[in-house]
């Protein structure tokens, strides 16, 4: 079981033994919140035919984030679409077939995230050129 499901159970088991001793339910108001991060479709179909094309088997297809980040208020603050994409790679990681392969891989806020330095940060500078590239229509 995954650290974050653990202690999300953890959390409701608490909450739960709470109210039955309080013997009423506490009340939950929502301080603070963030839009859910949602990848524009028509800009990752451009920057995907680009991936696959330079990356070739190395890129894995993304699963819908079910993230928020505060980096699309900047986006839709001047109209434009945004797509987030994940880089990472882990020493070792043997061959796996592509739905195996997320649930392998650690998430970016993970305390287990620890890519390996290269190749990552060169396919980061690479993934940032290509996308500058597609929008400013050079090939």
């Amino acid at each position: 079981m995954r650290l974050g499901t653990r202690c999300v159970r953890r959390f409701i088991g608490l909450w739960k033994r709470n109210v039955r001793l309080l013997g009423e339910k506490p009340r939950v108001e929502k301080m603070v919140s963030s839009l859910a991060t949602v990848n524009d479709g028509k800009t990752v179909g451009r920057l995907r035919g680009a991936f696959e094309g330079y990356f070739g088997v190395g890129m894995v297809g993304m699963k819908r984030p079910s993230v928020s980040k505060d980096f699309p208020l900047l986006a839709m603050a001047v109209g434009e679409p945004y797509v987030m994409w994940i880089l990472g790679r882990r020493r070792g990681l043997r061959l796996l077939p592509k739905a195996q392969l997320w649930d392998e891989l650690p998430s970016n806020h993970s305390p287990s995230f620890a890519p390996v330095i290269e190749p990552t940060l060169r396919t980061g500078v690479d993934t940032l050129a290509l996308a500058v590239l597609i929008f400013l229509g050079i090939k």
